[in-house]
């Protein structure tokens, strides 16, 4: 049985004496509350996620989709001090939780056998690769 493709928010935090909480009131926040404030962002993360989650069976024909959905939801307004924190899991590790670094990644986990489409795909790619490289 498939198992759907999930995906795993990663954070990257820069977690030095200079790592605030909400530059409002400058509190710095121990570990373990940062911690603990970084898996509220990722559950926001993933709540936004589940928008696109039927479209994870076909990954190759929703890619593009899928990509997009999950920038949005993992990158949008970082750059932007003016949104708020709940625009993106970005806004929010940056906001609440005093993050000075950030990313997300996606995986692909599945347990069972491969689909038809995904077999197809992987012989195409392999015979793109074939073509490309100089024998």
């Amino acid at each position: 049985m498939w198992r759907l493709f999930q995906n795993l928010c990663i954070l990257y935090c820069l977690y030095l004496n200079s790592c605030y909480a909400d530059d409002s009131h400058g509190e710095k926040l121990s570990k373990p509350e940062f911690d603990l404030c970084v898996q509220e962002c990722g559950s926001q993360y993933e709540e936004c996620s589940k928008a696109i989650r039927g479209l994870w069976r076909n990954f190759q024909k929703n890619k593009k989709q899928i990509m997009k959905v999950m920038n949005s939801c993992c990158l949008r307004g970082q750059g932007d001090h003016s949104q708020p924190s709940t625009l993106s899991f970005a806004t929010c590790v940056r906001d609440k939780c005093g993050a000075e670094l950030w990313g997300c990644n996606i995986k692909k986990r599945h347990s069972g056998f491969l689909t038809e489409q995904e077999i197809e795909y992987i012989k195409q790619k392999e015979s793109r690769q074939k073509k490309k490289t100089p024998q």
